[in-house]
């Protein structure tokens, strides 16, 4: 594998220096000209900058530039010894920034990562908790640490954080996982939701189905609105009858553990309209509360009430407790990576917008009409 990016600007500059190119006092490129120079983001030049500073070549003065020290003398153990002696190679740092892991999403995609990685990078990970303050210094840490470039997946917030808007358009090397900026170009990796959508009420229809209640929560993300315009898209091509009194909102944040409040809310619009036959949940906990919900009136999942969701933890044996879309967070994962070599190695070249389809799990929460 190639050696990173930094250490060829680190040799390149220090060779220079060595060479007499540069003498002691003399200003060096900034770390935007090198980052023009070599194709690579300001991180990445900044990082060889600060090794040859550690190593007493050059004096970085804060808003004046960087210069060649009077002293140059080498280190007995240079930075690029210490580069190349971690674990004996050139391998790229990674740096994975997950909100949460739990049981219907998060846990396979990061080992999918892991493994990826395997042989490739060297990966270190954090976990913001869904906090996007916590969010902010994970960021801060692993690209002053420095790493080679970042996989994040975004908390669950209706901004993104200002640190991943700045590294976008300072062409850091940064794959987002299932969320998408929607004001500038990016390389991000996710569920074709659109797809799944209509995977999930294509299915629904089949079953015959047509009264449908859509359970949404507060809609604070990209992958909630993309859902939700893709039911009306579905609709709009197929005639799918859209009756969005049966819609029931705003059930919590997508981060929020569902309440009882939510359960109640579920339940008396099922009492309010005993029509409905299947409910479609964007999220695996609002199926887990319908479910409940039904219980409370009287009504059987699976029997007079149809139930499909996003994500549902799979059973070690027989079929899963709800009919679900399956994300595919295997292939999330080792996308995910493949961009972000990619990027560190070409850091040059048009944003990436991957999607993977997701796969209809068929549970035991549907009945046919």
């Amino acid at each position: 594998m190639d050696e990173p990016l930094y250490l060829k600007i680190y040799q390149s500059l220090k060779q220079d220096i060595e060479n007499g190119v540069y003498k002691p006092g003399d200003q060096v490129p900034t770390e935007g000209g090198l980052a023009d120079l070599f194709h690579v983001s300001k991180i990445t030049s900044k990082r060889a900058l600060n090794m040859l500073a550690e190593e007493g070549l050059l004096s970085r003065q804060k808003g004046r530039g960087t210069f060649v020290s009077h002293k140059t003398s080498t280190p007995a153990v240079s930075n690029f010894a210490k580069a190349s002696s971690f674990s004996g190679d050139f391998l790229p740092r990674i740096g994975l920034i997950y909100p949460e892991m739990n049981g219907h999403f998060g846990l396979e995609t990061v080992t999918a990562i892991a493994d990826a990685c395997h042989g490739k990078a060297h990966l270190f990970f954090a976990l913001s908790h869904d906090d996007q303050k916590r969010e902010e210094e994970a960021i801060l840490s692993m690209s002053s640490a420095p790493v080679d470039g970042l996989i994040v997946f975004p908390g669950t917030s209706q901004f993104l954080n200002p640190r991943l808007l700045q590294m976008v358009i300072d062409k850091y090397p940064l794959v987002l996982i299932d969320q998408n900026i929607q004001i500038i170009q990016q390389t991000s990796v996710g569920t074709d939701n659109a797809l799944a959508v209509s995977q999930g009420l294509s299915y629904i229809s089949s079953q015959g189905h047509k009264n449908v209640g859509i359970l949404l929560p507060t809609i604070d993300n990209s992958v909630l609105q993309e859902r939700c315009d893709a039911v009306f898209q579905y609709s709009a091509i197929t005639g799918f009858p859209l009756k969005q009194e049966l819609w029931l909102k705003d059930l919590g944040h997508s981060s929020e553990i569902v309440s009882e409040e939510s359960i109640d809310r579920i339940a008396l619009h099922l009492t309010k309209h005993p029509e409905i036959t299947a409910l479609f949940a964007f999220q695996y906990p609002l199926a887990v509360a319908a479910d409940q919900a039904a219980r409370r009136i009287g009504r059987t999942t699976g029997k007079d009430l149809s139930i499909l969701c996003f994500d549902s933890p799979l059973p070690l044996f027989g079929r899963p407790q709800f009919t679900h879309l399956h994300q595919d967070e295997a292939a999330i994962g080792e996308k995910a990576v493949e961009l972000l070599l990619e990027l560190i190695s070409h850091p040059v070249q048009a944003p990436q917008n991957v999607k993977i389809p997701a796969k209809l799990v068929e549970g035991e929460s549907f009945f046919t009409l």
